[in-house]
């Protein structure tokens, strides 16, 4: 995806700086809607989460500190409630 924003940049910097902010916008949803799903995780997905966010920090390293700490709390409440991360 960064590829054809970085295309378009070329040919439009102005529209391309906003539809790469809109990428890394729609990435975060994407991964805040994976930490937030109903059932436990399972460890996989929470291993998929963290390199998502090792990914967007390189982009935008406000937003995946903040949705580590979203990943902290929420496996914080799955232990508390005696569930560990599936396997």
């Amino acid at each position: 995806m960064e590829d054809l924003v970085a295309e378009l940049e070329r040919l439009n910097p102005q529209v391309a700086a906003g539809k790469l902010q809109l990428v890394h916008l729609r990435f975060a949803r994407s991964i805040r809607a994976t930490i937030q799903q109903n059932p436990p995780l399972e460890e996989r997905e929470v291993r998929r989460i963290r390199d998502a966010l090792d990914v967007l920090a390189i982009r935008d390293s406000t937003q995946a500190e903040s949705l580590r700490e979203e990943l902290n709390t929420r496996l914080q409440e799955i232990r508390k409630g005696g569930i560990e991360p599936r396997r």
